[in-house]
């Protein structure tokens, strides 16, 4: 069973950061058919690392992209991330405790992902399309 399933509409047309957030889809789909089928703790425990690793990861590339690109939002998106690898570490905290609320977890992660995709991430995609247009334009 999927949370969430990757369409055309969550593409920002930079083909690198839509892979990884397919990538990502895949990894919260994942954690949450492991805790949706009782599978045990350690089993659940190594998704959510790898989720958390790949998340890292992910934001860097974006992070390095964006300011290889000047991108104008470098700074508010960059804090974005920051904040939601804040709570996540807090989460993971919070479940090796044995006191967190896997459901709400995944709903928040839901939420926070496409939420992030078609407000924050599409701007990328945005910013980079005038970019190209913009020479084609002052020809």
């Amino acid at each position: 069973m999927t949370i969430i399933s990757w369409s055309d509409k969550f593409s920002i047309g930079v083909e690198m950061i839509d892979e990884q957030h397919k990538k990502l889809f895949l990894l919260v789909n994942d954690l949450h058919n492991y805790i949706n089928n009782g599978t045990d703790k350690d089993k659940i425990a190594s998704a959510l690392s790898s989720l958390i690793d790949y998340t890292g990861y992910h934001f860097q590339e974006e992070e390095d992209y964006m300011f290889n690109v000047s991108y104008p939002r470098f700074e508010q998106h960059k804090a974005l991330h920051d904040n939601l690898k804040e709570q996540v570490q807090n989460f993971k905290l919070e479940f090796a405790e044995g006191r967190a609320n896997t459901e709400e977890f995944l709903d928040f992660l839901y939420q926070w992902l496409t939420k992030h995709i078609m407000e924050q991430d599409k701007k990328i995609g945005k910013f980079m399309e005038l970019a190209v247009l913009r020479p084609i334009m002052q020809e």
